[in-house]
């Protein structure tokens, strides 16, 4: 049985064929496959059998990607949400890759300027971002790479529902207004959403757009909080359909005044301070409290007790031989008190 010994030249090209061919006894011939990889350009790959001192050779163009195509998934997607595309080649890319060039017809469907297939692969995946158009249309996402060209379409639906609160912040322990919006007035019955909130709101169970209506608005309490920092709530069709997100900043209470029946007084006496606050305060809220000279006496710092929001201190004035002012300072506000020499 003949055996042939098979190579592939120029052999700097990724091209790999067996290293022998045998032709079985009583044949003429025997089948191989001859394994490429991707191409800068269009290359030629000369096949070569030798056996016996005698050599063939047979020519093997080697082309580069020729085509490709696009797919989005989900292909239809309401505005406001994303969908992963995926461009895939006709072929692997070259050495160097291949970089196809990227871009949506429509405004409210954004994609990435190019996207690049790496060397040996044959696909790709991008993210396009849309926005509400709306009215629902389609997107034509094309990539391009040289003279090849693929295209892939995205349907962008109108925000069938929006949910929003009006007050973009808000003092903790104060309630929030969630407003719920449809595209078109609701049916017979209403339409209800259920809703869900984090460690610093409390919503309702659900809330109803009535029927007929296009709107609906509810309270939704907030809790206080030792930190500013944003709430968010989740507003699900209870029929089924997308769940939708509003957010708020939910802010650290802070000093409203600071107030004392007693602003001149001759020492030395013990003066009550009033702190008030501007919202109620958290478990373990605490401000820094200081004196900007020692002839009054304050503690260092003050913690308020949880759902109040004032708390009182006591502002020891030492005698003077002469008048002065004492500024007092909680957390940046402050209050002057003037001391005045014993008569």
């Amino acid at each position: 049985m003949p055996r042939f010994t098979i190579s592939a030249n120029p052999v700097k090209e990724g091209t790999t064929v067996p290293a022998t061919v045998t032709i079985a006894a009583g044949t003429k011939s025997a089948n191989f496959t001859v394994g490429t990889s991707g191409v800068d350009a269009t290359i030629t790959k000369w096949i070569t059998a030798t056996y016996d001192g005698l050599q063939i050779a047979a020519p093997l163009e080697i082309k580069p990607v020729s085509a490709l195509t696009i797919s989005m998934s989900p292909a239809s997607v309401e505005g406001g949400t994303s969908s992963t595309g995926t461009i895939t080649l006709n072929g692997k890319a070259g050495p160097s890759g291949l970089v196809v060039n990227l871009s949506s017809n429509k405004a409210y469907a954004s994609v990435p300027a190019t996207a690049t297939v790496a060397a040996g692969a044959t696909s790709i995946t991008f993210t396009a971002t849309t926005t509400d158009p709306g009215v629902t249309g389609t997107a034509t996402i094309t990539g391009t790479q040289g003279a090849v060209t693929g295209t892939g379409n995205l349907e962008v639906t109108a925000a069938g529902t929006m949910v929003q609160f009006l007050e973009s912040s808000i003092k903790g322990g104060n309630a929030l207004t969630l407003k719920v919006t449809l595209q078109a007035p609701a049916p017979t019955g209403g339409t209800v959403f259920t809703l869900s909130g984090d460690a610093l709101n409390t919503p309702p169970a659900t809330v109803k757009v009535a029927a007929g209506a296009t709107t609906a608005e509810i309270g939704v309490s907030t809790n206080a909080t030792l930190t500013t920092t944003a709430t968010t709530i989740t507003v699900t069709p209870s029929g089924g359909g997308t769940a939708k997100t509003a957010s708020a900043v939910v802010v650290r209470p802070a000093i409203k005044s600071l107030n004392s029946a007693i602003t001149v007084v001759a020492g030395a006496k013990t003066v009550k301070l009033l702190v008030l606050l501007d919202a109620i305060a958290p478990a373990g809220l605490s401000y820094a409290v200081s004196s900007n000279n020692g002839a009054i006496t304050v503690p260092s710092s003050i913690t308020v007790p949880a759902g109040a929001n004032y708390v009182i201190i006591d502002m020891v004035v030492k005698k003077q031989p002469g008048q002065k002012t004492v500024k007092i300072i909680v957390d940046g506000k402050f209050i002057n008190i003037v001391i005045k020499p014993n008569p």
